[in-house]
């Protein structure tokens, strides 16, 4: 019951660091492919 909690634990942590990494990198490609106009200042 442990182990399972555990693994439970590990693999809904990784799960959101991988969300939040592939949300990190789609910004970051909208952002060099259309900048926002008047962006450079």
């Amino acid at each position: 019951m442990n182990l399972l909690s555990g693994f439970r634990a590990w693999f809904w942590q990784r799960l959101s660091a991988l969300y939040l990494a592939l949300f990190f990198l789609y910004a970051l490609a909208s952002l060099a492919l259309s900048p926002p106009q008047g962006f450079e200042a």
